[in-house]
């Protein structure tokens, strides 16, 4: 466990360890800037209201949400987000290429047959690269990491 305070004093934050809590979110974007709703996969047996944004209205998007048991991506979770989102957003123009790491949840045979009727090309990124490889990561979420972390230390 990393521990950031002033030695013999009280812990006041950790940067990681073994009991923290997952919020998994998965995000959609294409090479035109275009954005699709955000999956946020919280950690839990089911799915409460007060976990879901109460004014969506604000906003210029839509949340679609799930609950796992450790808050991870799982390939059920996974499987439903392509069929109910992502390929409704698609159009009609087709082959579409379709990018995403390499994790266990996104590599299953169901996801690779529904690609395949949709004619949707998969992409997929060697497991646990996308810090190197991924635009998102490296562009996006690395910014948005820091700032989050940076507010949670406040």
């Amino acid at each position: 466990m990393k521990v950031v305070g002033a030695r013999g004093e009280a812990c006041t934050r950790t940067t990681y360890g073994s009991a923290k809590e997952n919020i998994t979110v998965l995000t959609t974007v294409n090479a035109a800037g275009q954005k699709l709703d955000p999956l946020i996969v919280f950690k839990g047996k089911h799915m409460y209201e007060q976990w879901m944004l109460q004014t969506p209205e604000k906003y210029d998007f839509n949340l679609a949400y799930a609950a796992s048991k450790r808050g991870w991506m799982e390939t059920d979770i996974f499987y439903d987000y392509i069929l109910k989102v992502f390929i409704p957003n698609l159009g009609e123009d087709r082959p579409v290429l379709l990018v995403y790491d390499g994790h266990v949840s996104h590599v299953d045979d169901k996801v690779v047959a529904l690609a395949v009727e949709n004619n949707i090309t998969i992409l997929n990124l060697p497991a646990h690269t996308s810090h190197l490889l991924q635009p998102l990561d490296l562009a996006v979420f690395k910014s948005f990491k820091t700032i989050w972390d940076r507010n949670l230390v406040k």
